[in-house]
C-alpha cells in the first residue's frame, strides 16, 4: 500500500523506500547545500523530491508535476491561483512575485496549514498557473516562517 502525504511526512526514508521503491536517495550530494539537510528521496522522472532532514524524517515533499500523491489534494497543477484559492480560502501566507537580480524571476506564491500539514503554491512568474507544489510538516511551516 502507498503511504499518503501525512503519512511520508515525519517518516525515515528507509520506510518511505519500502512503500515507493522507484524513489532513490541522495546522501552527501553536491545538491545538499542546507545544512539542516541530511538527504533526498527523488522520482525517476523528477515528478517529485521529499527532503530528509538532519533529524533523519521527511519534513517536505516537492512536486514539480502531477503525481498520484497530488490525487489526496483539492487541486493540483491544472489550477490557477483564483481556484486554489476557491478550493482553500484565503491562504495563510502569501507573497506576489518579484525580480531577484540572483534567483531571478520569482512568482507569487500562496502557504496554507491544513491540519495534518501545510501546503506551498508557487506560481508561474507573469502567469496564474501552478508552477510548484510543496508539502511540509506544520513544524516545517512554522520554522521557515
Amino acid at each position: 500500500m502507498r503511504l499518503s502525504i501525512p503519512e511520508l511526512l515525519g517518516a525515515t526514508p528507509e520506510y518511505i523506500l519500502k512503500s515507493w521503491p522507484e524513489l532513490t536517495i541522495h546522501r552527501e550530494d553536491e545538491r545538499i547545500e542546507e545544512s539542516d539537510v541530511q538527504a533526498y528521496l527523488s522520482h525517476p522522472q523528477r515528478k517529485l523530491e521529499i527532503l530528509i532532514e538532519n533529524d533523519g524524517r521527511a519534513s517536505s515533499i516537492f512536486f514539480y508535476e502531477e503525481h498520484e500523491l497530488l490525487d489526496y489534494l483539492p487541486v493540483g497543477f491544472s489550477a490557477t491561483r483564483g481556484g486554489v484559492r476557491n478550493a482553500l480560502g484565503l491562504p495563510e501566507r502569501s507573497g506576489e512575485q518579484f525580480k531577484d537580480v540572483v534567483l531571478g524571476a520569482q512568482g507569487a506564491w500562496d502557504r496554507y496549514l491544513l491540519e495534518l500539514y501545510a501546503i506551498h503554491f508557487q506560481y508561474m512568474f507573469d502567469a496564474v498557473s501552478v508552477a510548484q507544489i510543496t508539502c511540509m510538516t506544520l513544524d516545517t511551516a512554522k520554522r521557515i516562517g
